[in-house]
């Protein structure tokens, strides 16, 4: 197998977006009307798995501005092609009160997918957002991952934005990770300890019809072989694109950090499998209020803390690479109490109604593309 190693240091990102009558504000399934509106014009523009949904998948970048600019074109791009069809968009890890099942996209991968999960597929109405960092090979892909593999639960936390789910409030901070976990392969995936290994996991589970292809292997973490990348995806979708790229810059800002720093001076050290498992789960029910575990015998602390902690120590790294505007604007305001799912149960609590929890959204994500 071939990993496709990055020469220089790139980010990317897959940005998912919520498909919206432009009247009731809930999910309707237009994609292949607003893909047929813009004709030529949709290079980085995707479908995903149900027809509710579109995505950004980025250009390859160097340069967190570049990547934000580029991604903010695009993003308008479709706004504009949504009203031209009385739609709208917005961001988010779900919808607060869709309760009708996702309508899958005509697509032979996604038909064998729908076989395959029934239900459980039908019900990933979800937004995420993936991050991919660039390395050179195979061996470093395994060994950033495992060195990552302790924050995921942080990225996590910081990013919810998934409390509502089909009408009802779900109790957790990021219901999306708990709803894909009930298809098949996500989730955190198995610890791994070097590219051969990976190698021989990916040989006997396509042997076993696991996988047909790497899309089907929806680790919360995963390597990318023919992009050269380690994919990081166990991120809610974001409100905003300006939210979306601090995102990406604290992933890339703490993968330079560990790549060029190791393990000694880590912020986390790596942890059991069950460990992480509970982290995940934490993370997901109680975002930035949640204690995670720290060490094998037990200790925890606030997700907070740990995410203060992380921002002083990769700081320098962060400066080096241009990102500290982002870190010290969105990720920091994340950290104080600013995380989505917040804001959106506060709508709610003033309001009284879902709708305007859409509206909030779709307005936040208006005013930004607005402004520039």
């Amino acid at each position: 197998m071939r990993f496709n190693g990055s020469t220089a240091d790139t980010i990317g990102i897959e940005y998912e977006l919520q498909l919206l009558d432009g009247n009731s504000l809930d999910m309707t399934d237009a994609i292949l009307p607003l893909l047929g509106r813009m004709s030529e014009g949709h290079a980085h523009i995707e479908p995903e798995y149900v027809q509710s949904t579109v995505e950004v998948v980025s250009r390859t970048m160097e340069d967190c501005h570049a990547l934000e600019s580029h991604l903010r074109e695009r993003v308008g791009f479709i706004r504009g092609k949504c009203h031209e069809l009385g739609l709208e968009i917005c961001g988010g890890g779900t919808h607060p009160f869709r309760t009708r099942l996702g309508k899958v996209t005509p697509e032979p991968r996604y038909y064998d997918v729908e076989a395959e999960t029934g239900y459980a597929g039908a019900i990933q109405m979800v937004c995420a957002t993936h991050v991919h960092i660039g390395v050179p090979s195979g061996d470093e892909a395994v060994w950033l991952m495992r060195r990552l593999r302790p924050y995921l639960p942080v990225l996590l936390g910081l990013s919810a934005a998934s409390p509502f789910y089909m009408g009802v409030d779900s109790g957790f901070a990021a219901y999306r990770p708990r709803v894909l976990l009930a298809a098949h392969s996500y989730g955190t995936p198995p610890p791994l300890h070097s590219w051969p290994e990976f190698e021989s996991i990916w040989s006997a589970a396509r042997r076993a019809n696991v996988y047909r292809t790497f899309k089907d292997m929806h680790w919360d973490i995963r390597p990318k072989p023919e992009f050269g990348t380690v994919e990081v995806r166990i991120m809610d979708g974001q409100r905003t694109v300006h939210a979306t790229v601090a995102i990406a810059a604290l992933v890339h800002s703490l993968s330079r950090y560990l790549q060029r720093k190791g393990r000694r001076r880590a912020c986390l050290q790596e942890l059991p499998y069950w460990a992480e498992v509970e982290n995940a789960y934490r993370a997901a029910h109680q975002g930035l209020d949640a204690h995670l575990i720290v060490n094998e015998r037990g200790d925890t602390r606030l997700l907070t803390d740990i995410a203060t902690d992380m921002l002083k120590t990769i700081e320098p790294t962060a400066r080096a690479l241009g990102e500290t505007a982002w870190l010290e604007g969105s990720i920091a305001e994340m950290v104080k109490g600013g995380a989505s799912y917040l804001r959106q149960r506060e709508v709610f609590a003033r309001t009284g109604s879902l709708r305007e929890v859409v509206a909030d959204a779709v307005r936040e994500l208006s005013e930004e593309l607005t402004r520039h």
